[in-house]
């Protein structure tokens, strides 16, 4: 579509019209004109007195009892399971690494064990899904996690220590996630 160019604001006006015009056509004269409508007025009855009751007193509400106060753990959510930030900061805290390292792309074995623990944990004390605890710990696939799950409860099922090992850090995040 090729683009008209106009040496004044007149010839722009004009072409405005005649555009307009095309698109818009004129309405002939006995459409545009509104229809006469007659309006006849409604014959009301006339208004009849009614003997209203007398109005009632509403009923006293007894002395006032203030409202208790709230508390921020009353505005606070409460869930029944942790968030797998407060999973991967007691991990953290247990292996002594950095929090940064769970989430990092280091595949040291100082580092990948407490990441593969840390998803395990995350899916088997969450309602998290797979993808979205791969998103908390660096943008992982799930079936990274996926692998990891399977890899710690393979251990977990064969190594009786590393089962206790387990169980103390579900019940530390269980603690401190009551306390939160």
């Amino acid at each position: 579509m090729a683009f008209a160019e106009f040496s004044s604001s007149a010839e722009l006006i004009k072409h405005y019209k005649r555009v307009r015009a095309r698109i818009f056509p004129r309405v002939p004269p006995t459409i545009r004109q509104p229809a006469k409508v007659e309006i006849k007025a409604l014959a009301l009855p006339a208004p009849v007195a009614i003997d209203a009751p007398a109005p009632v007193a509403p009923p006293d509400p007894g002395p006032f009892i203030p409202p208790l106060p709230v508390t921020p753990a009353m505005l606070r959510k409460e869930t029944p399971y942790p968030s797998v930030d407060l999973i991967k900061r007691v991990v953290s805290h247990h292996y002594q690494i950095a929090l940064v390292d769970l989430v990092s792309a280091r595949r040291t074995k100082e580092i990948v064990e407490p990441r593969q623990v840390a998803m395990w944990l995350a899916r088997s004390m969450t309602p998290s899904s797979l993808p979205v605890i791969g998103r908390k710990f660096g943008n992982r696939d799930h079936t990274t996690v996926l692998h990891a799950f399977n890899k710690i409860e393979h251990r977990r099922l064969s190594n009786p220590e590393f089962s206790d090992l387990l169980d103390a850090l579900q019940a530390t995040i269980m603690g401190v996630h009551q306390w939160q």
